[in-house]
C-alpha cells in the first residue's frame, strides 16, 4: 500500500508505468495517475497535479470544509471540547465514512 492508496482507501490499478485511482479532487473514476517511485500525480480530467505533499494538502483542503458536522459528532460523542478536535487536524470524509489524521 502506498500513500495514495492509504489516504483515499482505494486499490490502484497499474497502467503502463503509472498507477491509477479515482480522482479525490473531481471524483472522476480512473483518471488520477501517479508514479509510485516519484510520487508525482496528475488528474487527466480536472488538471490538478503535484507531488505527495501537495496531494495531502489538497486532500485536506477538500475534506476540511465538509467535516464540521463530523467534528461536532466526534467532540460530543467523546466528550472532547470542540476546539481541541478542530485544532487537531482531524477530518471526516462522509463519502468513505472514515477519519483522517494529518501529521505535519
Amino acid at each position: 500500500m502506498d500513500v495514495f492508496e492509504y489516504y483515499t482507501g482505494q486499490v490502484a490499478t497499474n497502467k503502463s508505468n503509472q498507477n491509477v485511482i479515482d480522482c479525490p479532487c473531481c471524483k472522476k473514476e480512473q483518471h488520477f495517475y501517479y508514479d509510485s517511485k516519484t510520487f508525482l500525480w496528475e488528474c487527466k480530467v480536472c488538471g490538478e497535479q503535484g507531488n505527495v505533499y501537495s496531494f495531502i494538502r489538497k486532500l485536506h483542503e477538500t475534506l476540511l470544509p465538509g467535516s464540521a458536522k463530523g467534528v461536532m459528532h466526534l467532540a460530543t460523542s467523546r466528550q472532547i471540547p470542540v476546539g481541541i478536535v478542530s485544532e487537531s487536524q482531524i477530518v471526516y470524509d462522509p463519502s468513505q465514512k472514515i477519519w483522517f489524521v494529518f501529521f505535519t
